[in-house]
């Protein structure tokens, strides 16, 4: 370390040193010092030089005034502009701290030097404009254009016009794709395009449709667009026919949640097609619905096809039943409807009829589950021969069902005989039981003289 003296000439009481260097760093930009003019202090005022560190740079090619910033992270520190030849100098700066230098201009991409972190390389943006048309040199809109390069990617779509630029771009190859369903475009791999600095490029990309649409609404019985009243999703879904080159292909759409229009695309000419719905469900929504008609077959052509409409309807969780019951009134009184699970004996539900032949079960879930229906009756298989009634099996898997039972008795043959002879015996018994009273007096004499 060297050190320098300064004298100076002191006429004030209050002396204020600020050091400035262009080569050095000072430990205090600025120093105060009380002194007494009519004195000489002598050295009062001590500055510290430090060492510094320098950072400059370049741009290739040159840009003046191009402002550079220095950053600690992503604190701006400093900034300073270029000059005529496109150079820039910061220091002196602290030692000890790692500090990176940024730089930005409308127009251009600035890319630091590999080598030297310091410097940049300029380059003016250049920008690839893209139409997109049909055979027959129609614009087409809503094309996604890919376009890719180096670092560079983007995928954007045609507007009204088919047209879409690509701005701000660096020079180099870069590889641009046109996709659009039902449609297939020339050439069908990536176009290379070269992009030069500060360029336009025009591209032109040809489309071929090769699949078609069906278009159709969905709508509740009201009229009203279902997706907009309901809690739920619409998917409609295209499958093609088992046969042929169109096997094992399906195109799907959801309807649109306001109007309830749907447009499934990408359907091939020639191919014939099963057209449905499938309505989602959740956990918080485990409505179901049925639809009307549950498909539409439709063979496409080299043209869109409105399919109509599809009415969607919310169907019922529960399965009721209408029980009739085939047998003489006066028994009526006596039978019993038992349901039960199919393969259980513990009845569900038990209802009477009591003067009704008709009976109505209602609640039954809808859960596509067996059960099994049958009469149950209190009369005494002594006096009355019947078998077993009727039973019928069936699923719960509709929203309404109607069952008929049979129950037919008579009073059995063999108990009338019965009834006869007891009957007789009983009349005899009577008869010698009055004619015993009206002789009592002669039978007790009878009986008297027998003991004598």
């Amino acid at each position: 370390m060297s050190e320098l003296d300064y004298e100076i000439d002191v006429s004030h009481t209050q002396l204020t040193s600020q050091p400035s260097s262009n080569t050095v760093l000072f430990k205090h930009n600025s120093i105060s010092t009380a002194v007494n003019p009519g004195e000489c202090p002598g050295a009062v005022v001590e500055i510290i030089a430090l060492k510094g560190q320098f950072i400059e740079g370049s741009v290739t090619p040159p840009i003046e005034h191009l402002i550079i910033s220095l950053r600690d992270g992503e604190k701006e520190l400093k900034t300073t502009p270029t000059d005529k030849q496109g150079k820039y100098r910061f220091g002196p700066i602290p030692t000890g701290v790692k500090y990176e230098v940024w730089t930005e201009k409308a127009g251009y991409v600035l890319e630091k030097d590999d080598k030297n972190p310091n410097n940049f390389k300029a380059f003016k943006l250049a920008e690839v404009a893209v139409r997109v048309i049909d055979g027959e040199g129609v614009s087409l809109p809503g094309v996604i254009l890919s376009l890719s390069g180096g670092r560079y990617k983007s995928n954007n779509r045609t507007d009204d016009n088919g047209i879409f630029s690509f701005i701000g771009l660096s020079p180099g190859k870069h590889y641009l794709k046109a996709i659009m369903k039902e449609y297939e475009f020339t050439p069908s791999a990536s176009v290379e395009v070269n992009v030069r600095e500060g360029v336009r490029e025009d591209v032109i990309v040809t489309g071929s449709r090769v699949a078609y649409s069906c278009m159709g609404r969905v709508v509740s019985l009201s009229g009203d667009a279902s997706t907009g009243a309901l809690p739920c999703s619409v998917t409609v879904r295209a499958e093609g026919d088992a046969t042929g080159a169109c096997s094992n292909t399906e195109e799907s759409a959801q309807a649109e949640g306001g109007s309830g229009y749907f447009r499934v695309k990408g359907l091939k000419p020639g191919c014939s097609y099963h057209i449905d719905l499938s309505v989602g469900q959740t956990d918080s929504v485990p409505t179901a619905y049925r639809v009307s008609p549950q498909s539409i077959q439709i063979s496409m052509d080299r043209e869109d096809m409105d399919v109509g409409s599809f009415i969607l309807m919310e169907s019922s969780t529960q399965s009721d039943l209408t029980v009739f019951i085939d047998t003489q009134t006066e028994y009526l009184s006596t039978l019993k409807v038992i349901l039960t699970k199919e393969g259980s004996s513990v009845p569900i539900q038990s209802i009477s009829p009591g003067n009704s032949k008709v009976v109505f079960i209602t609640g039954l879930p809808k859960d596509n589950q067996g059960y099994r229906l049958f009469l149950e009756t209190s009369l005494s298989k002594k006096l009355y021969d019947y078998s077993s009634s009727d039973e019928v099996l069936f699923s719960a898997d509709q929203p309404s069902r109607a069952i008929n039972l049979k129950f037919h008795t008579q009073l059995r043959t063999d108990m009338e005989y019965e009834v006869k002879e007891s009957s007789i015996l009983a009349l005899i018994l009577v008869m010698l039981t009055t004619l015993a009273v009206f002789n009592k007096h002669k039978i007790m004499s009878l009986v008297s003289q027998q003991l004598q």
